[in-house]
């Protein structure tokens, strides 16, 4: 009963002894059948590298500051919403509880946040929920 918590222990010692790794990206395959997960991952992921395409006058997100967040080390959330359901509480409940990733160690600290928003989001409201630690 215990051994995939056994397994994922180990899994996770290993990744901390590699050299240069930068984001982890930690899937609950709990949340809904393993190939959906998979699919949604490469939706979201493929939606990360099109950020720099997107040109707005309150600033853009380039490709070095999305190599910038990849290479950090340390797990690693992706989350997206449409422009009609795009508030602050859904982005914070979708990173938070429903999205496809494990949940996010309470006693973490966030380092990067790239937001990319097509309505207006409360950043404050957003950095106090990550424990952002710029």
């Amino acid at each position: 009963m215990y051994r995939p918590f056994i397994n994922s222990y180990e899994c996770f010692k290993e990744l901390e002894d590699i050299e240069g790794l930068g984001a982890t990206f930690i899937l609950d395959n709990n949340k809904d059948d393993k190939i959906e997960i998979n699919k949604k991952f490469v939706d979201l992921f493929s939606a990360v590298l099109e950020i720099p395409t997107y040109k707005d006058i309150k600033g853009n997100i380039d490709r070095a500051e999305i190599k910038e967040m990849l290479s950090t080390r340390g797990a690693s959330v992706i989350a997206k919403l449409g422009q009609s359901s795009s508030s602050t509480a859904s982005l914070i409940k979708l990173i938070t509880e429903e999205g496809i990733f494990a949940p996010v160690e309470s006693d973490s600290v966030t380092k990067y946040i790239g937001l990319s928003a097509a309505t207006d989001i409360e950043a404050d409201a957003l950095y106090r929920e990550s424990r952002y630690s710029p």
